[in-house]
This record gives C-alpha cells, structure tokens and sequence, in this order.
C-alpha cells in the first residue's frame, strides 16, 4: 500500500441522542427506562463531535440514537456542514418526528431515512413500541417523505408479536410507498 494514501473511514455511526419517544422492548438501548434517561449531549460537544467526523472524511454518517429528530434543530446545523463537506447523512427514526418542514430539509440535504415500522397493525405497532398514538404519526411522517421525494427504507424488526402480520406489513409498505427497500431483521436480545 503507498503509503501516502491515507485511509478514510467509509462509514461513522453516531448516536446523537439515548432518548427516544417510544420504548421498544427489542431496542439495544436496553438499559433506558422512563425514570433513567441520560442527558443530551451539550451543543459545544454536538459540535466537537461533529467536527471530529469531517476531520475522518467519511463517506457516510448514520445518524441515530435513542430518537435523534427529538434534538432535530440541533443537528440541522449538522446535517447542513456534512452535505457542504461532501458527506452523505442517513437518519435512523421511529418516525413519529418527521414533519413536513423535516421532510423537506430531507429533500434539500438529500438525507435518506431508515424508519422504524413493527406493525401495519395499529395494536400490534403499538405493543411492540410501548407507545400510544404515534402510529398515525408515523405513518403521516412516512407521507410526508413520500411527497416530498425523499428516499427512505422501513425497517421492520421481527418477534413473535408481529410474525404473522409480516407479508401485510410489507405488502402495506410497498404498495403505500413503492419502497425500493425494505429492511427486515429478526429480533434479538441486547449483547449484555
């Protein structure tokens, strides 16, 4: 290898928040309950952090948390300097956040979305996130990218609760937003 080429690291994940505003019984922030949640990071470490990731020259940035559009206007800001470097931004949501106006700083940025999607079923969407009354918000969140051209994949992890509800989840999904992809994975317990 030349060893004047320096190596650049493809892909950064960065989670920018623990907190979420659902509670998926499957998520790897296991540890996270309602009367423990963590600080959000302070604007001036966002920044350092954010400044740290140019600095590598990454090709990609995941964005995710906990719920990372809960802190949406602190990372515009961002969002904004990755596209202006060159370096292309992923948000992993549960969706339930996504506005209009985030639909379009998406479209602008050419942010692409990785949305979280247990259930067509209402019930059975909520069981799974320990949540009442986002379904509807995710699904017009999910609306929203669509009209505004956004590229997004649903993410659908699997269990027991939502396995016989799979076919017309993704049948729901496909024929709702002509998905070019669908991310579909089996549950599992968190590594501790």
């Amino acid at each position: 290898m030349n060893k004047h080429i320096e190596a650049y690291p493809a892909y950064v994940g960065w989670d920018v928040f623990s907190r979420c505003n659902h509670n998926c019984f499957y998520c790897y922030n296991y540890w996270r309950n309602k009367s423990e949640l963590a600080p959000a990071e302070t604007t001036d470490r966002l920044s350092s952090i954010a400044d740290f990731i140019i600095s590598k020259k990454p090709a990609i940035v995941l964005i995710s948390g906990g719920e990372p559009l809960l802190i949406f206007d602190e990372i515009k800001h961002h969002i904004i300097r990755f596209y202006n470097h060159n370096i292309f931004v992923r948000i992993q949501t549960n969706g339930s956040l996504i506005t209009d106006d985030v639909a379009k700083f998406c479209a602008e940025y050419k942010v692409h979305l990785m949305v979280s999607f247990p259930c067509q079923k209402k019930e059975i969407f909520e069981k799974i996130t320990n949540s009442c009354n986002t379904y509807e918000k995710v699904i017009q969140g999910m609306d929203y990218l669509k009209q505004h051209k956004v590229i997004f994949s649903p993410n659908i992890v699997v269990s027991k609760m939502n396995l016989y509800e799979l076919q017309n989840t993704t049948d729901f999904l496909i024929d709702r937003y002509n998905c070019e992809k669908l991310f579909i994975s089996r549950v599992t317990r968190p590594s501790n």
